[in-house]
């Protein structure tokens, strides 16, 4: 029910693959914008770089449109406006957590890329550069994505990053 009422902010999470999609240069296969569990974007495999930023720029999107309209909100003399973006800021914040789906994309992705590039495939330079930065990139990105699961599993994480927002927002200007 309540994804019912902040439905804004599932189409901005969605909206947020679909961007990173075209700034990639990435083809989309199929979008469905609405539903907590059916919407989603469907897109062409790419690298592990290209794809990760895929499955996590609804973080940076929804939070950029969240701290845009709260500013909006704060800033304009018409309530219906404000409780309008407010509203919407709300919602996006709410759904701009990457969702486990995401992260598990972007974890396939990278540990697609350290296999190809430790099985010889693509050269002893890639392999040599696979294996030094093993511990240095590999593990730490991929506990990364691991804690990321974890923050996509709390409930209401995106209502206590609005309100961080709000609060910030209220103190600074």
């Amino acid at each position: 029910m309540l994804w019912f009422l902040l439905f804004p902010g599932v189409v901005v999470h969605e909206l947020s693959h679909y961007v990173a999609c075209l700034i990639t240069g990435t083809k989309v296969t199929h979008t469905k914008w609405f539903g907590i569990k059916e919407a989603s974007v469907t897109h062409a495999s790419r690298n592990f770089l290209i794809n990760s930023i895929i499955a996590l720029f609804p973080f940076l999107f929804g939070t950029s449109i969240s701290v845009l309209l709260i500013y909006i909100a704060l800033h304009s003399n018409e309530l219906p406006l404000s409780a309008v973006t407010l509203w919407i800021a709300l919602s996006s914040s709410y759904f701009c957590f990457p969702s486990k789906t995401d992260i598990d994309n972007a974890s396939t992705s990278l540990i697609k890329f350290y296999k190809a590039s430790l099985a010889f495939k693509k050269g002893l330079l890639d392999w040599l550069f696979a294996l030094v930065s093993l511990p240095l990139l590999f593990v730490p990105i991929y506990c990364f994505l691991e804690l990321s699961k974890f923050f996509a599993s709390i409930k209401h994480l995106g209502l206590l990053w609005f309100i961080l927002q709000l609060l910030f927002f209220m103190a600074y200007t």
